[in-house]
């Protein structure tokens, strides 16, 4: 899926408030690598999968304390939509608006 390749403005709504970052996406096929850049600093993708328009990656946080992020979203156009499960903090709702280049 050409069209998630690119820069992403996203925000998760956590318990804690919402929380901005942009995410890189970098297609190779099915499969996807890239970054989040955010309040936890740069943090790559693991394990990014491509499945027509669901899209799974996870991210590993060291700060403020160890936690796996595994995302869950669908893309449609320049617009992206899901979930994020944060281990014991729960779940929480992710969007993203494509930035144009």
């Amino acid at each position: 899926m050409s069209t998630l390749h690119g820069r992403w403005n996203c925000i998760t709504k956590t318990p804690m408030g919402d929380k901005d970052s942009i995410i890189t996406f970098i297609v190779d096929g099915n499969d996807f690598t890239g970054h989040d850049d955010g309040e936890a600093g740069r943090l790559d993708i693991i394990d990014g999968k491509i499945n027509g328009e669901l899209i799974t990656w996870s991210l590993k946080a060291v700060k403020p304390f160890p936690l796996t992020m595994k995302f869950k979203v669908s893309i449609e156009g320049d617009q992206l939509a899901g979930k994020v499960q944060a281990g014991m903090l729960g779940s929480a709702k992710i969007s993203g608006t494509r930035i144009p280049e």
